[in-house]
């Protein structure tokens, strides 16, 4: 008795064998928008259509949420691995986001990895925020804060980033220490009556001391 996968191609194999190339390229794009997982059956279903999966069109805009939400599928030890620097090569936002974060998590700061964080910040609000805490963990401070403060009214986005290190797991060894500094007093003086109206140079400098203590 074949298995789901291959009943799953046999019916690829019979159903699209005479769509033209552009029709079922946006049919890939649209069911890998759904998730990358979706795929599956059209990488097992041959040569065209496993190019066709492998395109910009679809590696471009296929859907990686379970990367994000499971960081560890972006460990160098990862199966799904392979398939994500695909992904990168095609400049999807979530790849770049994905693999910048890991990259600032478990290896040493380096300016791509910021850049690779910074291309993909306005289009993901966590990559913005993760952006600005490693702006600020490498000791530029002013940027950091700038871009901070460019979607501080947006919460939902802070614990996620911390969330997502921990699960990927870090080396533990706080490259970042040398960096960080903060070299002047915030404008508030410290002065906050309440968790609720704290300044958003406290803000960073607190999210920045547990990411560094992070790595």
């Amino acid at each position: 008795m074949p298995s789901p996968l291959q009943h799953s191609t046999h019916i690829l194999q019979t159903n699209m064998a005479y769509i033209p190339k552009p029709i079922l390229t946006d049919i890939v794009r649209r069911v890998g928008r759904s998730g990358f997982r979706y795929l599956g059956p059209f990488i097992a279903a041959g040569s065209f259509r496993q190019s066709i999966v492998f395109s910009s069109e679809v590696l471009s805009e296929v859907n990686l949420d379970d990367f994000v939400f499971n960081s560890r599928l972006a460990n160098l030890q990862s199966q799904y691995r392979p398939f994500l620097l695909q992904c990168l090569s095609k400049d999807n936002h979530t790849a770049q986001y994905v693999e910048g974060l890991r990259r600032l998590a478990q290896e040493p700061p380096s300016q791509d990895s910021l850049d690779m964080l910074g291309t993909t910040g306005p289009h993901l609000l966590y990559a913005r925020f993760a952006f600005a805490i490693f702006l600020l963990c490498c000791g530029s401070v002013d940027q950091g804060f700038t871009v901070l403060e460019t979607f501080l009214q947006k919460a939902g986005s802070f614990d996620i980033v911390e969330a997502q290190i921990r699960n990927m797991g870090t080396r533990e060894v706080r490259p970042y220490a040398r960096y960080m500094h903060f070299n002047r007093i915030p404008y508030c003086c410290l002065d906050h009556f309440t968790e609720i109206d704290v300044c958003s140079h406290c803000f960073g400098f607190t999210y920045a001391c547990n990411i560094e203590k992070l790595c």
